[in-house]
């Protein structure tokens, strides 16, 4: 049987044919995958031939009707065949005349190149490149860009470079290892770290010549798959535009699929890196490594219920039978069933007025009703106790009092720490509810007079306008972002108060947003 392996520009291709001509093209792969070397040489449905005038003699062509073909590479040793491409017959013709395989001899990638249309592209951005400008890679070296397999051709091109803005023209030619390779030297990694993170392994010597070795390294997996049988071919053909699934970065793999952690780790990233791609191929992995598990043994959190679903359906697409071994909840559907587990009922979210009367008894009960107030007493705990992640009396004492109402004084401290303790006892008492709780969600809030420190409320209320006068600390702003805080000496409802507090906020939002 001929071996196959798919790229992603032929699954691209296929994913935007009809259903009719995905069947076509289904059944002529099947039956290609099927067929000895030998019986390949004289299938007629098939007409496996080569092309006179193509930049690489190793490419093929396959005729899938009158106006569409297939373009496949031959490896040489008539068992190994690459599919690449799915176009019609005049495009199919072009692209085999520019474009020709070739093995990475640092990273061992298997590559696709027009080389001609890299040195005309190099040549435009050369030009266009300001010599007066700062450049772009002045960081680095020749030999870094040799290091990493990136064309000889395009680095006099890459180091005259000033924007990133001109690298994007070149970046789209370039292979995907080479263009991943580019990217990474635009930072300040050190050159082993990032051939590391690409061709998985330590510099070393390559073959060129071959190829069938080349699909099988770190380095090609981003955009070659080997197929493993039947079954495997037809769950892609099935999801040919889900390659999240199949075509993995080397870093990714690797962070999925290692056998261990010694502890918790966190992977980080901008949107649209792939952490949730690694997490539910981590998923997958673990799952497959239980023997008989009892119920669903690995948890999967997020902060959505359509987040969770989307990953499960997006988990069950991967592996059906991971769904069965992996529990994928909301944080707040998670919350809520280990409350209700421990307590034996469901858990009830503590409404304003609730709050508010728990606090009024606690402060009647301790005789504190001419002194503090059940509206303060709501206050502190959310602006203080929740903020600053109080677990004890001596937490509570240590919090800076700056910009409260009332400020706490070596007397009135003890008794304000029982207040709090009595608030705590009285809100989690039986017919009350698990704990003072508004929203079961965790949003980052920004901690009174501390701007270079964030906190977060594990059970919480909406945002608050928090301002170093207290005027607004019992105000609610439901669904509003702005969270401000001003450390202006300014009285009550002074106008300049208002203004410092408008503008702290204004420029906290903005280094959030930068």
């Amino acid at each position: 049987m001929a071996s196959l392996a798919l790229a992603t520009t032929f699954l691209a291709d296929y994913g935007r044919l009809p259903n009719r001509m995905q069947r076509r093209i289904g059944d002529l792969v099947t039956k290609f995958a099927q067929m000895t070397p030998a019986d390949l040489g004289k299938a007629k449905g098939i007409n496996l031939e080569a092309y006179d005038g193509s930049a690489d003699p190793r490419s093929r062509t396959i005729r899938i009707d009158d106006g569409q073909r297939g373009i496949v590479l031959d490896v040489g040793d008539g068992e190994h065949f690459v599919l690449t491409r799915i176009c019609n017959h005049d495009e199919a013709e072009r692209w085999m005349a520019k474009n020709k395989f070739s093995v990475n001899a640092a990273t061992n990638a298997l590559e696709l190149v027009d080389l001609t249309a890299i040195e005309a592209q190099a040549a435009v951005v050369q030009e266009q490149a300001d010599p007066a400008g700062d450049q772009l890679f002045a960081h680095r070296r020749d030999r870094d860009f040799a290091n990493l397999g990136v064309t000889a051709e395009v680095v006099p091109a890459l180091m005259a470079l000033t924007s990133e803005d001109q690298l994007e023209g070149l970046l789209s030619l370039l292979p995907p290892s080479q263009a991943e390779a580019v990217i990474a030297l635009t930072g300040t990694d050190d050159v082993d770290h990032i051939y590391q993170e690409l061709a998985g392994a330590i510099h070393k010597k390559f073959d060129t010549d071959d190829v069938v070795a080349a699909l099988e390294a770190p380095a090609s997996q981003a955009a070659f798959h080997v197929v493993e049988g039947q079954d495997e071919l037809a769950d892609i053909l099935a999801q040919p535009l889900a390659m999240w699934r199949i075509f993995l970065h080397p870093s990714q793999r690797h962070l999925a699929y290692r056998d261990s952690y010694s502890g918790p780790a966190r992977v980080t990233g901008g949107a649209g890196t792939g952490k949730t791609v690694v997490a539910i191929h981590r998923a997958k992995a673990l799952a497959e490594r239980l023997e008989s598990p009892l119920g669903k043994p690995i948890l999967f959190t997020t902060f959505t219920r359509n987040l969770a679903q989307a990953i499960e359906n997006d988990l069950r697409a991967l592996d059906p039978a991971a769904v069965s071994r992996v529990d994928v909840i909301n944080v707040d559907r998670l919350v809520f069933a280990l409350v209700r587990e421990a307590e034996g009922r469901d858990p009830k979210v503590a409404q304003d007025d609730y709050c508010k009367k728990v606090a009024d008894e606690v402060v009647t009960e301790r005789a504190m009703d001419g002194e503090y107030s059940g509206s303060f007493l709501v206050n502190e705990w959310e602006q203080v106790v929740l903020a600053n992640n109080c677990r004890s009396r001596a937490d509570y004492f240590a919090v800076s009092r700056a910009g409260r109402e009332s400020p706490s004084t070596a007397a009135a401290g003890p008794r304000c720490g029982r207040r709090s303790t009595s608030w705590n006892a009285a809100s989690t008492r039986p017919g009350g509810v698990p704990t003072c709780s508004w929203r079961l969600r965790p949003p980052a809030t920004w901690n009174p007079g501390r701007p270079s420190r964030t906190s977060t409320w594990w059970w919480t209320r909406p945002r608050t306008c928090t301002r170093r006068s207290g005027a607004c600390c019992g105000r609610w702003w439901p669904r509003r972002r702005t969270t401000c805080s001003s450390w202006a000496t300014a009285t009550s409802g002074s106008t300049t108060g208002a203004r410092r507090c408008r503008r702290w906020a204004s420029r906290w939002w903005a280094a959030r947003r930068s």
